[in-house]
């Protein structure tokens, strides 16, 4: 039961990091119109509960990397039965063709698809990094960024940041005081 107890600073700690994590996608979403929101969320909470169960990287890279598959699926190849070896031609040589326009300095001729497989490898990586973020003490860095970010956002584009812009300060602050509250936890021992 004391086990549990100590763990639920840590577990809150994900939870409005994954919040935060979330407002980024949801104003990208609307930005980019790509319409993927759910699936990325999805794979957003699957990282971070990998992240958050601790487990090693052996087991959590291959875990994320066959949902990533599965979200790729979901979003472009839903027609399909899953991993056929069609799927899996086409994946490699669209990422042969992305990599080639990226050598070149083509940036419009990246695929949706190599968008999307881009942005599922950052949101493992920051799901990866999280309790890496939460030991250095360095939260306050993501939120301020993430105010920097809905407020340019405001600011240049026609999304309307008002109540997203609120809550992200909100749980920001409470984030910064479990975590506040976690360390010391952590100190005394």
């Amino acid at each position: 039961m004391h086990q549990i107890k100590s763990r639920i600073p840590l577990l809150l700690l994900y939870f409005l990091g994954l919040f935060l994590l979330l407002e980024w996608l949801s104003s990208l979403d609307v930005i980019t119109r790509t319409g993927h929101f759910n699936w990325l969320c999805l794979f957003a909470v699957f990282s971070f509960l990998i992240s958050c169960l601790g487990l090693s990287l052996w087991i959590s890279l291959p875990l994320n990397f066959i949902a990533m598959l599965f979200v790729l699926h979901k979003i472009f190849f839903y027609h399909t039965t899953y991993f056929q070896k069609l799927w899996a031609i086409y994946f490699v040589s669209d990422l042969e063709k992305n990599i080639s326009f990226i050598i070149h300095g083509n940036w419009v001729g990246l695929t949706e698809l190599f968008k999307v497989f881009v942005l599922l490898i950052l949101l493992w990586i920051f799901g990866l990094f999280f309790p890496y973020l939460l030991t250095s003490k360095r939260m306050a860095v993501f939120l301020g960024f993430t105010i920097v970010y809905l407020s340019l956002l405001d600011i240049f584009t026609s999304y309307d940041e008002g109540e997203p812009m609120f809550w992200s300060i909100f749980i920001g602050l409470l984030f910064i005081g479990v975590l506040r509250v976690y360390h010391t936890r952590k100190r005394i021992g």
